[in-house]
């Protein structure tokens, strides 16, 4: 995420909280039901 960050010089406020959000998601031991109610809290 860190590489696409900076190959393509992507500044965004939205950009660190998805690259956040996509490592707690995708490294927790348990998965959510639905993948987007995480993402609520953001909006």
């Amino acid at each position: 995420m860190n590489q696409l960050q900076s190959s393509r010089g992507f500044e965004s406020d939205y950009l660190q909280p998805a690259i956040n959000l996509f490592k707690e998601m995708s490294t927790n031991s348990e998965f959510d039901e639905f993948l987007t109610l995480p993402a609520y809290k953001h909006l």
